[in-house]
Parts: C-alpha cells; structure tokens; sequence
C-alpha cells in the first residue's frame, strides 16, 4: 500500500501541470477541475456549430434538425428524420410481435349498426393499439353523405330524407317506418308505462312524481260520485281551469263536459237546478218519444 508521500513523490510531475501541492486531494480537484472545463469547452463547441453529420444516414444537415431530447440538454447525433423512421419501425415490430400473441379472433357489436362481426371487419384505431367501434360498412356508408344510408332493420340503402333526424344533427340509427314500427311494437308492450308518461308529462313531472301525486287523488268522481268505468266506460277525467290552466279536480266524462258546455259558470248550473226543481207549469201536456222508422213500418204492415 503506497502511503501520502510516495503518492506525491510520484505524480510530482502530473501535480505540478495541474499546479496543486501534491497532496491526493488537491489532485483529485484538479482532476475534477479539468475535466469540468473540458466538457464545458466542448458542449460551447457543439452549440456553436450550425451543422451536423448524422450518424446513421451520414447526411450532413442543419443543426436544428437536431433534436434536444431534454429541455437545455445536448442535441441527438441523429437526426429527426432517421429517428421518425426508427419509431415507426419500433412501432411495427411491436404491432406485429402483438398480433403473433394475439388470442383467436373473436366478434365485435358495432356501434352504429349493433350486429356481432368478425374483429378484422373493424379499422385499427389512430393510435395502433385497439380496433375502431364502428365496422367498415358502417364507416362507408357514411363516407357517402348525402348520398343513400343503409338501414341495418330492414337492410336497406335509402336516402337521408327517409331516416329521422335529431335537434343536435344526429339520425337515429332505423330508417323511419323501422323506427314507427319499433315505437309501436314497445308501446303495446308497455301500456302501463305510456299511459304513466302521458299523465306525468301533462302535470309537468316525473313518472315517480307523478305516482307519489296520484295516491292522494280521490278514486270517486267528485260531482256524481260514480267510479272510474261506470257510465262510460273510460278513465276518470282531470278537470282544470280554462283560464288560469289550475288542477281542480276529478270527475267522470259527463260531468267533465256538461261543466264544459256551461262555459265553466256556476251561475248557469244554479239556473238549472234551480229548473229542474220547479214545479210543472203545464201539467198533463206529455210529448212523445221519437218512434223508430223501423217500428213504423212493421205496424204498416
């Protein structure tokens, strides 16, 4: 093991370029020192350069074709060009190293269509990493705007008049008499629901709303007292205001127009109570209920 003073008795040479005592430390700074200054000398030398030869094409090029890797950092030695080109070779090997590993292929639901296709029916995404929601046909029927759109219900091309369209500029996904027919088809089965909706909509509230409202609603018409179906056989009616569009009540078809056809006036309806329950002005003159030609003609004969 060599002690301080051998060490500095042999790199009294190397010690005195570098003009430090000789000491270990002292040299290992001056060390250091150096080897700062020449890095700093040839980083000024790199940034001052105005080109450079890429080592990969060899081609010699501006040094802005260059890129930093890191903010403030060295250049690449190769240009940006070779390194797109690298990526992108990067990109495919990965690609296909992951379609050799890939599982069997399976079926996918369409978005716009929604039937089951084969995965290779379906573009690869943008980014290479999944495959498109929307199948081909799909995205080239609407490649052709403007033009005939295939209806996946019926399966026919038809043009775009003959679909529905939303306010926001979407179509729905039948064509028209497929989209009706759908309606109709989910309106028989849910009479309920139709009905609920209806009501709801028309008192401007929810369906559960509109059920918590209905349970404290009388179950009676609330002018004659009759049930729902007794005369008429239809639902009991919601009376309101003609004027100021209030909710005032229940009451069956008869009762509901009979106050209609009085204009809503309760002076009118004590006008007529008070009639029909006047004694008769003409007692004894009867008038004949109107004979049908039916019976006419049979007592002819």
């Amino acid at each position: 093991m060599i002690d301080g003073r051998q060490f500095q008795v042999a790199n009294l040479t190397e010690a005195s370029r570098y003009e430090t005592c000789g000491r270990p430390e002292c040299h290992k700074e001056a060390l250091g020192r150096r080897s700062r200054e020449s890095g700093a000398r040839r980083r000024a030398e790199l940034e001052s350069q105005t080109e450079r030869t890429c080592r990969r094409c060899k081609r010699k090029q501006d040094i802005k074709q260059f890129k930093r890797h890191v903010t403030d950092g060295p250049r690449s030695w190769i240009c940006w060009d070779c390194e797109k080109a690298h990526l992108r070779e990067a990109r495919k090997a990965k690609r296909a190293e992951r379609l050799a590993d890939a599982p069997p292929p399976v079926t996918k639901k369409c978005s716009r269509c929604h039937r089951k296709r084969p995965a290779s029916a379906y573009e690869w995404a943008a980014n290479g990493r999944r495959r498109s929601s929307v199948c081909r046909t799909c995205v080239e029927a609407e490649k052709r705007a403007g033009e005939e759109l295939w209806c996946p219900k019926c399966e026919r091309w038809l043009m775009p008049e003959d679909f529905i369209w939303r306010k926001n500029g979407s179509r729905y996904g039948y064509c028209r008499g497929c989209t009706g027919r759908a309606k109709a088809e989910w309106n028989e089965a849910n009479p309920d629901r139709i009905r609920i909706y209806n009501k709801a909509r028309r008192f401007s509230m929810t369906p559960d709303e509109y059920l918590e409202f209905a349970a404290t609603l009388p179950t009676l018409c609330e002018g004659c007292g009759a049930k729902e179906g007794d005369s008429t056989g239809r639902a009991l009616a919601t009376d309101h205001n003609h004027e100021t569009d209030d909710f005032r009540g229940i009451l069956c078809k008869d009762c509901n127009q009979a106050i209609g056809l009085l204009h809503d006036n309760p002076a009118l309806l004590r006008r007529l109570a008070d009639y029909l329950e006047q004694p008769l002005r003409w007692p004894g003159v009867k008038i004949k209920r109107d004979v049908p030609v039916a019976k006419l003609k049979a007592a002819a004969a």
